[in-house]
Formats: structure tokens, sequence, C-alpha cells
């Protein structure tokens, strides 16, 4: 089934954000607030990455599954400063000033 992310405002950042089928214009789970950045993850799934909300220092990553909009928290890592990051099945690769940095994820 195809879905769409959409937000009431201009990124996903919003506690707007919600999954929605797209066949249907349903919400598919609760809002996905904090969000700032996704990447790939297993078939059916994205990676989402937002600030812990108890700390600066860390960001979560989250499982979204796109059947029902269930978020599985996977963990945190140090705070993403650039959410340049890039996502293969598995990993999380992100920029950190003059290197990059390759996460374990899922």
């Amino acid at each position: 089934a195809d879905r769409l992310l959409l937000s009431a405002a201009a990124n996903l950042a919003s506690a707007t954000t919600v999954l929605v089928d797209a066949a249907t214009g349903r919400t598919i789970g609760r809002p996905l607030g904090g969000q700032e950045a996704f990447v790939d993850g297993p078939a059916g799934s994205l990676i989402l990455l937002r600030a812990t909300g108890t700390s600066d220092k860390r960001t979560a990553a989250n499982r979204l599954d796109l059947a029902d909009g269930r978020q599985t928290v996977l963990g945190t890592v140090d705070r993403l400063a650039e959410q340049a990051c890039q996502g293969v099945s598995g990993h999380l690769l992100c920029p950190r000033g003059d290197t990059l940095t390759v996460t374990a994820v899922g």
C-alpha cells in the first residue's frame, strides 16, 4: 500500500507530521512529531531521527512501520548536528565535520 508523510509545517520536524494511506487519506498511527530526518530501513519501514528531548547530546533512532504506523525505538546515537544522514539497510551514515560516522541500526 502506498503511504505519504504529510505535515502542516514546512518541514518534517513538526509535531503535525502524520503517516497517511495514499488511497484513502486515512491517518495511520500517531503523529510523528520531532522527526528531523529519515533514511531507508528494512522493507516496509523508515528509520526516523529526532532529538531525545532529555539531552541535547543524543539523537533517537526509531523504526516506523509503514503498514500500521507503529514506531519502535532502536536506540540513541551521539547528537547529530548535521541532518545530512544517509542510510543503507542496517546502517546510518552521518557526516561529522571532516569525518563520516557509520552506525549500525535495526
